[in-house]
């Protein structure tokens, strides 16, 4: 008979390097394109030049600046990165994406007479053009589109584990709202309450995107959370058969789930607790 620690590790291994990738599920392969996102952030920050440059000439002067988007002469060094007293298209677009990679929004500019009407005038009305089925919210790939359009860093999974109250898997226009929030840059002074632990902050199970007729996989866990944690699938405290075969989709193990926990369940209550776990992965 295997030793526990071996037995331990063979089955815990398999575990935790993930599921496979699905026969039947599409797959892309490394020479193949992603489809092309809408290129929200692109136009936006074309269409926002276009608004501050009111005389059309292809640059923006200080007093351009000024009025429509308010910027004092610091603001306006930050765009003109050459010191040549205007900001041309190429700045901008520059200062743009490095507003929106750090997680920023970049409110539209007031254009001629006043008005921000060529453009979107807030973050939701531009995440509002990636709703391609015209129901007020975004899904997962709408939202990844919304994202990249904006350049951050900021995964549409986790995106929606934060901001999806209503386990819809989409985000309303509420939803919207407090995405907005969170994305402005005046909420650093604000910042919300911290997480209590790794689990609280990364532990939330997310359910995978699943192609029709494909094999079911296990959720996704986002972070680094404690082994114990990933296994505990029920998040009940103890790692039972129905954890481990629920892991185990949509692969085949030619081990014995039930064996093997019965191998380390060393109290015979028929699961593993925190401390059982711990001492198999010892070796005590």
């Amino acid at each position: 008979m295997p030793s526990l620690a071996s037995a331990t590790s063979l089955f815990l291994l398999a575990l935790l390097s993930g599921p496979v990738q699905d026969r039947g599920a599409p797959k892309q392969g490394r020479g193949e394109q992603k489809p092309e996102a809408p290129a929200t952030g692109d136009d936006a920050a074309g269409t926002y030049f276009e608004l501050a440059d009111y005389n059309a000439n292809g640059w923006i002067s200080f007093s351009e600046a000024s009025a429509s988007m308010a910027l004092d002469r610091r603001g306006f060094a930050l765009f003109d990165v050459d010191s040549d007293g205007r900001i041309t298209q190429a700045e901008f677009r520059s200062r743009y994406d490095t507003i929106v990679k750090n997680g920023g929004a970049f409110e539209a500019p007031v254009g001629k007479g006043g008005t921000r009407s060529k453009g979107p005038t807030s973050l939701i009305e531009l995440a509002l053009r990636c709703d391609e089925d015209g129901d007020k919210a975004l899904g997962r790939t709408e939202l990844r589109s919304f994202m990249e359009g904006l350049r951050s860093r900021l995964d549409a999974d986790v995106v929606l584990s934060m901001f999806d109250r209503d386990g819809t898997r989409k985000l309303e226009q509420g939803e919207m709202t407090a995405l907005a929030a969170f994305l402005d840059p005046n909420r650093r002074a604000h910042p919300p309450p911290r997480a209590a632990s790794i689990e609280e902050l990364f532990g939330r199970h997310l359910p995978r995107e699943e192609a029709e007729a494909a094999t079911g996989v296990a959720p996704r866990i986002l972070g680094p959370v404690p082994l114990f944690v990933r296994l505990d699938l029920e998040r009940d405290g103890r790692i039972t058969v129905a954890d481990l075969t629920e892991l185990q989709r949509p692969i085949f193990l030619p081990i014995r789930t039930a064996a093997v926990l019965a191998t380390l369940d060393t109290n015979g209550d028929g699961a593993l607790d925190e401390a059982e776990f711990d001492a198999c992965l010892s070796g005590n």
